[in-house]
């Protein structure tokens, strides 16, 4: 609702000003006070927009509001052209000057864009052409329309249809070739902008057609009942056409993490909002309003189609699409082979006589058909994967008959270039360095202990001595991800890494070790598959003990454990259960579905209470529920809906002390079990005394919880081009302190905890420098200024805290290195010998070493001992 009173107020504020401009004073000189409204609020309008352009975070509320208005605004300047000729030098000079200098900004800004190939403007680039597009298209149809308005009709209509039949869905319209390098493809954004640059006009100018009236020739002409029946039959039929379109693009959508169907829909709202005005505009009396009525009749039912099918329409997607052409296809093959007596050696055999066109699968973005046909065999395939996220690549056949030859054929090939191009599969790009940095201390090159392409690191062990990890193999089955894990434990101490006797597991596709794995309090590790298998290691040693007989259920996943793992959470088939980490005993839990996706889980200060955040799917109208269950009974406390939760935000859940608890997802909210009902407090709001959007104003947000759990603290970092404060809150004296700092802030509790309040600046500044606070001198301050990773390729750096040794841990594609604080002095700085851009760093809990996973690279131990 308030995005759509943002962009109507500017539309019904330029209408009633244009009405009074028009009304009020000399009638002689209306059209000229008109015109130069028009020219100058056209002019301010794009220079709003231009400062958007090149400072986005300053002003994005007006350019954000003033975009929809623009093509408006430039069709009617243009139609009322012929008052230019009536003005004086005096007033065309200073439009002529401002127009020039826009156009030269406009050209410098997108040359620098160009040149830079920085990725992350190519929505800008998008919507300037989207301006542009619907502009022409706008202004063509209200002067063509006057004359042929039913040849643009037939014109649009046949555009829409050759869209759908040669499956221009299909077109990428920009692609990121390397990280900030971007790629766009021209003629495939301009395909897709006609689709509602020009439809959305074209009805525009038919409704304008129904109307008694033009201001632009101050004619008065009836139009005829007929007339109109006519063209609001053409303008239900054009209308019928877009939605059907857009319905195709969702669906094309589904390939890859497209946004076709976003932009269409904002492409779409810049055009309706923009002919309603040059309808409201170019007609007299109480018609005007039918451009106001025919912006809200267009952009509602195209937002209501979008938000409601997302891409599915009675179970049909991408897939059943395909499987339809396919069986479409494999009928044209048999047909041919009845016909002539053998298979086609190619599908092009079977256009024109039993195809028109082969259409294309709809599975992967550039991906057609695989075929191999004979004179008695053929087998129809295409590249497969089950999601447009999923690395893990298929060949699917879906339709063959008779004695199809071994060996390879097509798929094969089309498989293998697919996953020579796929990051997952091939070799790790060769990082080009960057120049070494400046630090104090000499720079230790780092050699792997153990090399690997794919890793899942789980958890240290509760006396912080030694670190599971796996080594992964990722593979598809009947169209079902699964992963290989090889368990192996590394001793921090020593930096030697040992396998178990039994160390070899296939499980489908997870979030690896930690959805199947905990440690128990006596330092045993536990690991379960959805197989069945149930095993209890002593780590480095032969101890390996089978739990799976000794259950009368066979668990699937290990799903969460408290800090000490006295408290563990299992799930099978049927129900999530609690098992005790010292006597191993189980219980169910009753009343909580395990159909749930991407769910949260954590345990309260002493593993008290459980809270469970579930979702039944990923979209916004699927059921999402908290759940907290009681320990010691195993039963559920409490149910509570979570209202507008979805895959992007369903409450991340996070205990602050025994009775409260923290959501954050698409608000950030205290939830309080010791009353009943639960008291709900919004941070924001209540604590905090913001009128901000969380997440979106939020940079960092993070909180620290009391030894003892009876207290906490809060803290949030805004983002919003007012206020750019930090903000923490104490629960136990209920009191908000703000930190007026221009850098990232980090706060230091007693008890070795700590507080990361991070500043995202945007574009990156790689400003390194934090302010640092203990809470119990809040008064006073050390600004620390990091050393040696300027330049890098990661734009932010997440420190970490050894609170044993006050020392900092920060990682960049230069190295790794550790700062003594409150001092600020670097006192270690490491490379990888890789030169690796991205990777983790586990510090141990102790501070004995650092362990660094580069995926695709290897396993670093760095001994802190010596330091």
């Amino acid at each position: 609702m308030l995005n759509l009173i943002i962009f109507i107020s500017p539309v019904l504020l330029l209408i009633i000003i244009g009405i009074l401009i028009r009304a009020r004073g000399n009638s002689e000189t209306a059209g000229r006070r008109y015109f130069l409204f028009l020219a100058w609020t056209a002019i301010g309008a794009l220079a709003l927009i231009l400062l958007n352009w090149i400072f986005p975070r300053s002003i994005f509320g007006f350019g954000l509001a003033l975009f929809p208005v623009i093509p408006g605004l430039v069709v009617l300047t243009l139609l009322h052209w012929r008052e230019w000729t009536s003005l004086s030098r005096r007033t065309r000079n200073p439009i002529l000057f401002a127009a020039g200098f826009l156009s030269v900004t406009i050209f410098v800004q997108l040359l620098r864009v160009i040149l830079k190939g920085d990725s992350y403007q190519r929505e800008s680039l998008f919507f300037g052409m989207a301006l542009l597009a619907v502009s022409m298209f706008l202004l063509i149809a209200w002067i063509w329309g006057k004359h042929s308005p039913f040849l643009l009709f037939f014109i649009n209509v046949l555009y829409l249809t050759f869209f759908l039949a040669f499956d221009l869905g299909a077109l990428t319209m920009f692609t990121e070739t390397a990280p900030g390098q971007m790629h766009l493809h021209v003629l495939s954004i301009l395909a897709y902008l006609a689709i509602p640059g020009m439809t959305i006009p074209v009805m525009a100018m038919l409704t304008a057609g129904m109307l008694i009236s033009s201001s632009t020739t101050d004619e008065v002409t009836p139009v005829a009942w007929s007339s109109i029946l006519g063209r609001l039959t053409l303008v239900i039929i054009l209308f019928g056409l877009l939605l059907y379109v857009y319905r195709w693009l969702w669906l094309w959508d589904e390939m890859e993490d497209g946004l076709r169907w976003i932009f269409m829909i904002m492409v779409s709202g810049v055009a309706s909002l923009s002919a309603g005005m040059v309808i409201a505009l170019t007609t007299t009396g109480i018609r005007r309003w039918a451009g106001l009525i025919f912006a809200i009749a267009v952009m509602g039912p195209i937002y209501l189609a979008a938000m409601t099918n997302s891409g599915t329409w009675s179970g049909i997607t991408n897939y059943t699409i395909t499987e339809e052409r396919a069986a479409r296809i494999q009928s044209a093959i048999e047909s041919h082979h009845a016909q002539t007596g053998w298979y086609p050696l190619s599908l092009d055999e079977l256009v024109p006589g039993e195809l028109w066109r082969v259409p294309l699968p709809m599975i992967m973005p550039g991906q057609g058909w695989c075929y191999q046909g004979g004179s008695n065999y053929y087998r129809l395939g295409a590249v497969y994967r089950e999601h447009w996220s999923s690395p893990y690549f298929e060949v699917r056949v879906y339709a063959s008959a008779g004695d199809v030859p071994e060996g390879n054929w097509e798929c094969d090939e089309k498989l293998a270039e697919v996953m020579s191009q796929s990051s997952f599969y091939g070799p790790p790009p060769t990082p080009v360095p960057f120049p070494a940095s400046e630090v104090s201390v000499p720079r230790v090159i780092v050699e792997p202990i153990l090399q690997a392409r794919s890793f899942s690191v789980g958890n240290w062990s509760p006396d912080g001595k030694l670190l599971v990890f796996g080594l992964t193999e990722y593979f598809m089955t009947d169209g079902i991800e699964h992963l290989t894990i090889n368990l192996r434990f590394l001793d921090v101490n020593s930096g030697e890494i040992c396998q178990p006797s039994q160390s070899k597991w296939t499980v489908r596709q997870s979030n690896g070790l930690r959805d199947h794995s905990a440690w128990l309090p006596d330092g045993r590790f536990l690991f379960v598959t959805e197989a069945g298998a149930m095993t209890l290691f002593r780590p480095c040693a032969d101890s390996v003990e089978e739990l799976a007989d000794r259950y009368p259920v066979a668990f699937t996943h290990v799903m969460s454990s408290d800090e000490g793992g006295g408290h563990i959470l299992l799930k099978n088939e049927e129900a999530y259960w609690l098992m005790d980490g010292i006597s191993l005993e189980v219980r169910k839990i009753e009343g909580v579905p395990t159909e749930s996706y991407r769910p949260w889980y954590d345990w309260s200060p002493g593993g008290e209470r459980l809270a469970l955040s579930l979702m039944s799917g990923p979209q916004v109208e699927d059921e999402a529920f908290l759940y907290i269950v009681d320990w010691a009974s195993a039963g559920v406390e409490e149910v509570i809906p979570l209202e507008g939760a979805s895959d992007a935000n369903l409450p991340i859940v996070e205990w602050l002390t025994r009775d409260e608890l923290l959501l954050h997802g698409g608000r950030l909210t205290v939830l309080d079990f010791g009353s009943d009902p639960p008291a709900v407090t919004d941070v924001l709001r209540d604590i905090f005394l913001l009128d901000i959007v969380y997440p979106f104003d939020i940079s960092g947000m993070d909180s620290v919880r009391s030894i003892d759990g009876e207290g906490y603290y809060i803290g949030v970092q805004v983002s919003h081009p007012r206020n750019t404060d930090a903000y923490v809150y104490s629960s136990e004296t209920r009191q908000v302190e703000v930190f007026h700092h221009d850098v990232s802030t980090l706060l230091f509790f007693d008890a070795g905890q700590w507080m990361r309040l991070l500043k995202w600046d945007d574009p990156p500044a790689y400003r390194d420098e934090y302010e640092l606070v203990w809470m119990d001198k809040p008064n006073e301050k050390t600004r620390l200024d990091v050393e040696g990773h300027v330049p890098r390729a990661n734009f932010q750096m997440i420190p970490r805290y050894l609170p044993g040794t006050s020392q900092l841990v920060f990682h960049s594609s230069q190295g790794i290195s550790i700062v003594s604080i409150p001092e600020g002095k670097t006192v270690g700085f490491w490379e990888l010998s890789s030169h690796a851009e991205y990777f983790d760093v586990f510090p141990s809990p102790n501070g004995e070493a650092l362990i660094v996973a580069s995926d695709r690279d290897g396993l670093y131990y760095i001994p802190l001992s010596s330091k």
